[in-house]
């Protein structure tokens, strides 16, 4: 019971992170058109520019350890000297990493539409 509920706190601060980055994006769009007629939100649109920036660079980094990660395991999987128990932990972990691969290549910067970002 204790790790469904950890399971439920979890989404549900995956949606609050997911809500606020909505809101964040949907900042930004806004006053990139409202730059035009006040050249005073460029600092403010700059400032937003860089926060996703840098948002951009934190996910490739975990995109990058989480592949690097997934591709270890693999090769555990295929090494003849692992036990099975040891697989079917490996294919576990294997699938909750590609799990959140996905979420990082859905949730990117890049994906988004953000000018500058690099895609995952």
């Amino acid at each position: 019971m204790d790790l469904a509920k950890r399971d439920k706190d979890i989404q549900h601060l995956q949606n609050i992170v997911k809500e606020k980055e909505r809101f964040l994006y949907d900042n930004h769009k806004a006053l990139s058109r409202s730059q035009k007629d006040n050249p005073f939100l460029k600092d403010v649109v700059d400032q937003y520019n860089m926060y996703f920036s840098e948002l951009s660079q934190q996910n490739q980094a975990q995109y990058k350890a989480l592949k690097t990660l997934a591709d270890y395991i693999t090769q555990l999987i295929l090494d003849p000297a692992t036990d099975a128990d040891m697989i079917r932990q490996c294919k576990q972990d294997l699938e909750m990493m590609q799990e959140e691969i996905n979420y990082l290549k859905g949730n990117s910067a890049c994906s988004r539409g953000f000018k500058g970002a690099t895609p995952l």
